[in-house]
């Protein structure tokens, strides 16, 4: 009778703190995912240097400096809405 009442008692209090953890581990992986797309963006915006070199050299390769800034303004977009998700999930608990 003993060990119904405390498997009981456990499984209430994983019941209580589950949903808290899996909340949190849920925050935690969207910071960790929006570090990763910032690292990304900051791999585009600093990739240019070269190209900026090839263009005073070759002309044609404006388009080339354009797709990779809007490609560090979309990595850094994705790394800021992950990271506002995250904060919204940590106003919630």
């Amino acid at each position: 009778m003993r060990l119904l009442k405390a498997a009981r008692a456990g499984l209430s209090a994983l019941s209580g703190s589950l949903p808290r953890l899996l909340s949190i581990a849920r925050e935690l992986g969207l910071e960790v995912v929006g570090f990763v797309y910032w690292v990304f963006a900051a791999l585009f915006i600093f990739s240019p240097y070269g190209f900026i070199e090839a263009y005073r050299s070759l002309p044609d390769s404006f388009g080339r400096l354009l797709l990779s800034g809007g490609g560090a303004l979309m990595w850094a977009w994705f790394g800021y809405t992950s990271f506002r998700r995250a904060k919204k999930i940590a106003r919630e608990r």
